[in-house]
This record gives structure tokens, sequence and C-alpha cells, in this order.
């Protein structure tokens, strides 16, 4: 397909590994460019995938442009699955796949509207698949519990045998509270995992994806997601969050400049004041208030914010001062009410807009 890169990864690391000496410890990240935008519309079906088989999350329109940008999403992914087969079946020829711990994961969610680039479930969940025979205890189970993927760098230094730094401790100055996975590993029940990474809440953070509102500025946000809930909170809400709808205003010379070019986007632009467009249209680019809060229990897609709900009211307070606790303790600027840096970071990314440039800082 022309919209996949011409870059075989698995036999990069098929001569990185031909590289590596006999019991000489490695890391190798594949890390491939799909399934970025854009893709090859009609691929998905071309691959004889099937549109009325597709599950349209709620944040979407039920509609074939929807359901073939999916598929045309699901053929990138597939190509990514199997670069990670050849790369598995390169360290089992090799001798080494058991002694090698294998991590598959992504950065972010899928880059479609109120998804990528945003707090909300669509944006931030990843797939978590772990391979490790010597070091994970009754393999081949699903793990129920939160985890973030911070937990990933302790973890590793940990299974070397390495000292784990302050700043990677969930609890710094207690060293039982160790940031990692080792209490997923070893299957241990609630009770026995005191002494552990606390599974129950992510804390999740964004700040500028892209370049896309007048001097570079961001729309800063910060969130907790426990199993019941997701509560996001907006630093600047007169900001738009998914970019500026004035194209003048972005790097990339596109509206909404935080969410990546795709039919699933442009069927909502085309269509946003007709019925069963409109709803799905503000959710995806509206502005939104300084307060979100979502029982995912209930509302699994995040498209009704109670924040201001009585009887939510509890809820909210007891995951704002928690939020605010784990801000605090990291040392967030914008929970401290410090200058932050990041409205003012240079810009590297793909600059259309010739006359578009990020403010000094003052």
């Amino acid at each position: 397909f022309r919209s996949v890169a011409n870059r075989d990864y698995a036999a990069n690391f098929d001569d990185f590994l031909a590289q590596v000496g006999k019991d000489q410890p490695f890391c190798f990240w594949l890390g491939t460019h799909e399934p970025h935008r854009g893709y090859e519309e009609g691929a998905g079906r071309r691959t004889g995938k099937n549109p009325s088989r597709v599950v349209v999350p709620p944040i979407f329109p039920d509609h074939p442009i929807v359901r073939n940008d999916l598929l045309d999403y699901f053929v990138e992914i597939e190509h990514f699955d199997k670069m990670v087969d050849r790369a598995i079946a390169t360290l089992e020829k090799s001798g080494q796949l058991d002694n090698t711990i294998v991590v598959v994961t992504s950065d972010h969610g899928m880059p479609f509207p109120r998804a990528k680039a945003s707090l909300y479930d669509a944006g931030t969940r990843v797939p978590l698949a772990i391979r490790w025979p010597g070091g994970i205890k009754n393999p081949g189970r699903g793990y129920g519990r939160i985890i973030n993927l911070s937990t990933l760098a302790p973890t590793f230094l940990e299974a070397a045998g390495l000292e784990v730094p302050e700043t990677m401790k969930q609890d710094p100055g207690n060293f039982h509270v160790i940031n990692s996975l080792a209490a997923a590993f070893s299957d241990l029940g609630r009770t026995e995992t005191r002494l552990f990474t606390d599974f129950s809440a992510a804390f999740i953070a964004m700040e500028r994806h892209d370049g896309c509102r007048k001097g570079g500025k961001g729309y800063p946000c910060r969130a907790i997601r426990t199993h019941q809930y997701l509560y996001i909170r907006n630093y600047e809400p007169d900001r738009w969050p998914a970019g500026d709808p004035d194209r003048r205003v972005c790097a990339r010379d596109i509206p909404f400049g935080e969410v990546d070019s795709s039919p699933t986007k442009k069927l909502l632009m085309d269509n946003k004041d007709k019925p069963g467009f409109k709803r799905l249209y503000d959710l995806a680019f509206a502005k939104r208030p300084a307060e979100e809060l979502y029982d995912v229990r209930k509302d699994p897609g995040q498209l009704v914010n109670v924040a201001g709900d009585p009887e939510h009211a509890e809820a909210r307070k007891k995951l704002s001062a928690r939020l605010q606790k784990h801000l605090a303790q990291t040392g967030d600027p914008r929970a401290l009410g410090q200058d932050a840096p990041w409205d003012y970071y240079p810009y590297y990314g793909r600059k259309v807009n010739k006359d578009w440039k990020v403010d000094p800082k003052p």
C-alpha cells in the first residue's frame, strides 16, 4: 500500500541482533511509522475486510466513511503486527526469546477526532502485552488493573538488577514502594501489593501535540483515570482543545490541527450542523469546561460530563484532590501556579504556514 512506509523494520532488528555478542545484554526499540496517518483509502476493503462488522466507537457517527476509515486503520495495525511477529521469530531462532523481555505497546490512542491528542480513553488507553517466561508468574493471563507506562523504566532496571532512582519511586523516600510491574508479574493479590505500585489509577497529562494555536500555545490539561471515573482538569478552557478552527494560526495550515486530517474528521466538519453530527462535532472540536468528569462504567465512551452533577460531587472533590496531590508531589508547575515552559518550546514539526511561529518567552 502506498501509505505504508517502505521500511523493513523487522530486517533492521535482524541486522542488529546479528551484531550482538553471545551473552551480551541488549535493548532494541522497534518503532514503526504505521499506523500514523495518512492511510490509503479503500485498503481495508481490498484486503477483504467487511465494513458491516466494524464496531464504531460512540464518539464517531455510524457512517460508511467512518467504517472504511477504521478498516484502513486496521490494515496499518496489521502491518505493525507482522513486523513484531517476524522480530519474535528472529529471537526464537537465535535461542534468545525466553531470556528476553518483549513489550508491545503504543504511545497514544487512535489518530481520530476526540482520540489522539486528548485525555479521553480513546486517546490514552493503549495495548500492553509483555512476554518474559523467566519473570512472569502464571503467563498467558490478563491483568485487569490500571497501569501507567511510566512503570516500564523502573521495571527494566529491576529486571537488570540495577538500582531504581528515587525519582522513579511512587513514594519518594519510601524504599518499599517501587513504581514497577513487580506485583503484576508476581500475580499478587490486592493485600499483597500494598508495598508495591498502586494500580488503582493512572495519571495523564497533555500540553501540545502540534502547533495549532496562535503563538504556539498548547492546551494544558491533566487527568486521573480510575476504574470508575475519568477526571480532567483543563487549565486554559478559553483555548481550543483540538486546535484553533482558523487554519492561519496552525503550523500545518489545517483547522483543528491537534487532530490529524482524515475522512472521519472531514465528515464531521462538513456536516457539523446536521442532526446526528452536531453533538459529536462539538465533543471533538468545541471548547471544554475547566473540569470534566465521566462515570466510565455507565458511560464508557465518555460522552456525558457529570462534573456539575450533585450526585457525583463527592467523587469530583476526591479525584480533584488526589490529582492535585500527585501533581504537587511531582513538581508540576501548572498545579503549583508557576510559569510553565511548554508554551514556549521550539516547534520541530511540519510547517506549511511560513508565518506561524512560537512566541518568545517573556
